[in-house]
């Protein structure tokens, strides 16, 4: 039988979509509906990631979601929150920012579990140059650090040498890889201080039974927590081929989903793909009767997406149910 190393707390996160209403303001109860949706089967959520919008969002928007944070949330879950920037700069801002709000909010500090970072964007950054730009993140706060490995936008790699050397930093609890390219679990570093944990879709199952991760930080358990969770408990009772068979299956819906979102405007695939899905989910048998979902820019998912989702989605998401903004 394979093993697995999944971690002995919960290895389950998701990267919250941001909600919008028309007038571009963060749409609150909306995404508190969607939050108490995905609570049955995902309790860890990080907020202003990519998935988000995290990279897009003005200072005004980030310093809502830090507002709706501290005086939404309710329900007991553990945030981490992107502090996504384009330069080191502006990545201190956003920690400095975070970690005002953390210490203003009693209710945060108690959810409150790190900030993700990223490596700078720049192709052409050396690791002594990844390096320093932790090393100045680390040095101008007080928080748990999440690395983050996502070259889709920035463009440079945190090799597995570099991320060893970071983690020598008590601080660094998490590495989330999203790039698709597992070259840091796989090179084998023993790193029992650090969370490795897979944001690429797909090989849900086989990322912990020897792909060296022990959990998952996925966009699409904004839709899909149910089955996510449901491949996780199959991995605790050690029926590995039955995780195995429902990851191909669910691996294989998602890759069908997220090359229909390809060519839809907006911020990103993902972003797009998850808003569909959750849409379906919220509105059930009537999503075709309601507004389309806004994007970041305040122009409404495209009709062919949503009618695209729903076909794909068909066999998983109950189109004929009230859906959970409707029950």
């Amino acid at each position: 039988m394979a093993t697995h190393t999944l971690i002995d707390g919960d290895p389950l996160w998701v990267p919250l979509l941001t909600h919008y209403r028309a007038d571009g303001a963060l749409d609150r109860e909306r995404m508190r509906a969607h939050l108490g949706s995905i609570m049955p089967h995902v309790s860890q959520i990080m907020l202003a990631g990519s998935t988000g919008d995290g990279w897009d969002l003005d200072d005004r928007a980030f310093d809502d979601i830090l507002d709706f944070a501290a005086t939404e949330i309710k329900a007991p879950v553990r945030v981490i929150f992107g502090a996504l920037a384009r330069s080191t700069d502006g990545v201190i801002a956003r920690v400095r920012g975070i970690e005002a709000a953390v210490t203003r909010s009693h209710r945060l500090r108690e959810r409150f579990a790190g900030i993700t970072i990223c490596p700078p964007v720049d192709p052409d950054a050396s690791q002594e140059a990844i390096l320093a730009h932790y090393g100045k993140v680390l040095e101008q706060s007080e928080s748990l650090i999440s690395l983050y490995q996502l070259p889709q936008v920035t463009g440079c790699r945190l090799r597995a040498e570099t991320v060893s050397l970071l983690a020598e930093n008590p601080r660094v609890f998490m590495f989330k890889d999203s790039s698709g390219e597992d070259r840091v679990a796989g090179a084998g570093n023993n790193l029992p201080a650090v969370m490795m944990v897979r944001g690429a879709e797909g090989g849900y199952a086989e990322a912990v039974t020897g792909g060296g991760y022990n959990g998952w930080l996925l966009s699409t358990a904004n839709a899909f927590g149910r089955e996510l969770r449901a491949i996780e408990n199959e991995l605790r009772a050690g029926r590995a081929s039955g995780a195995t068979s429902l990851s191909d299956r669910l691996g294989a819906m998602v890759a069908t989903l997220f090359a229909a979102a390809a060519s839809e405007p907006g911020v990103n695939a993902f972003s797009n793909a998850n808003r569909a899905a959750d849409h379906l989910l919220a509105f059930g048998a009537d999503w075709g009767n309601v507004p389309a979902p806004l994007k970041l820019d305040g122009t409404p998912l495209s009709r062919d997406l949503l009618n695209n989702a729903a076909k794909i989605c068909k066999d998983v998401i109950d189109l004929e149910g009230a859906g959970y903004l409707r029950s």
